[in-house]
């Protein structure tokens, strides 16, 4: 999971301003497809405290668990590629964006 601060301001400013901001927080590959929502509130302690203006970007495969953590985030996903929608295969570890409401 990365998390960032959002902002305003031109795109090449955002972009430099999210990288002095932003922060991984690694799962190893072995234990990605086995984690619980309290699995991911242990390794990902930041999902308690939901600090204000912060986009958490994470894999696909977590999206249900982080539903459930982040009710009032809005989720923006990004697009299947071409082949990925044309053999219709679901990647999970495509990035998905929740983003704070309001």
């Amino acid at each position: 999971m990365a998390i960032c601060h959002a902002g305003s301001g031109e795109q090449s400013a955002f972009l430099s301003w999210v990288a002095a901001y932003r922060k991984n927080y690694a799962i190893q590959g072995s234990q990605r497809g086995k984690q619980t929502e309290a699995e991911l509130l242990q390794a990902w302690p930041m999902l308690q405290q939901k600090p204000a203006g912060v986009i958490f970007i994470s894999r696909k495969q977590y999206e249900p668990q982080l539903h459930n953590i982040l009710p009032n985030y809005r989720v923006v996903e990004a697009r299947p590629t071409f082949g990925e929608r044309l053999l219709r295969i679901k990647n999970p570890n495509a990035p998905v964006a929740f983003i704070p409401q309001g």
